[in-house]
């Protein structure tokens, strides 16, 4: 017994003089200074281009989606896809990820296209949700111009994002993966519950300054 405790100590003090000689060697390298010069060029490759390639025809992909007869309706849902496309932020992360990781199928440009699909269908739900949220908040302009509400009109906005959502889920259902519906449906679902307390938040806001203004009086209203 009394072998093995002095082998058990002689080990502890063994870990403990590496783990000493260690850090003292950590402290003693001179720390390195990494400066990005930008006038040479991103220090890596830009994100966007590698994915250029296969989101070049990305609106074109989804105008071809929304082919609603009503000429009002369908104007509404493609002004951000023909017009004010924004930065694609979304469709090129799903792009990149694409490219990243291993095919599950041994077709990979059919998995490769499927992706791309979903990227058009990420942007898609993204831009409705915009759509919705500049009808909320009263927003009257969205990406350098003026949004669908004001465009159109309060129901012609709601009604295309609706439209936008809609061909969303008929475009997910053809990928026919239950597992990213499902995933996407939990996204959609946190979207709204979100867009609903934004609602919640912001009418609470409303009456506490009603309130407070209440409280002041009308002399101090006035005089504000």
């Amino acid at each position: 017994t009394t072998t093995h405790a002095s082998s058990s100590s002689a080990a502890e003090d063994t870990r403990a003089a590496s783990v000493a000689a260690f850090l003292e060697s950590s402290l003693a390298t001179p720390k390195t200074t990494h400066v990005i010069d930008l006038a040479k060029g991103t220090p890596c490759a830009d994100p966007f281009a590698l994915v250029g390639d296969d989101l070049s025809t990305f609106s074109d992909g989804v105008k071809s989606e929304l082919g609603v007869e009503n000429d009002e309706l369908r104007g509404a849902a493609r002004l951000y896809f023909e017009q004010r496309q924004g930065k694609r932020f979304r469709p090129t992360i799903v792009g990149l990820v694409a490219r990243a990781l291993p095919s599950a199928t041994a077709d990979v440009a059919e998995a490769l296209a499927k992706q791309i699909k979903l990227g058009q269908i990420t942007e898609m739900i993204h831009v409705a949700s915009l759509i919705h949220d500049d009808v909320l908040d009263d927003a009257e302009t969205r990406r350098g111009g003026d949004a669908i509400h004001v465009l159109f009109s309060n129901k012609v906005a709601v009604f295309s994002g609706d439209y936008l959502l809609a061909r969303a889920s008929v475009m997910l259902a053809r990928l026919g993966s239950l597992e990213v519906v499902q995933v996407m449906a939990k996204a959609l679902d946190s979207l709204v519950a979100g867009e609903i307390m934004q609602i919640k938040v912001t009418q609470a806001a409303a009456k506490k300054a009603a309130a407070d203004g209440d409280e002041r009086g009308p002399g101090a209203m006035a005089a504000a």
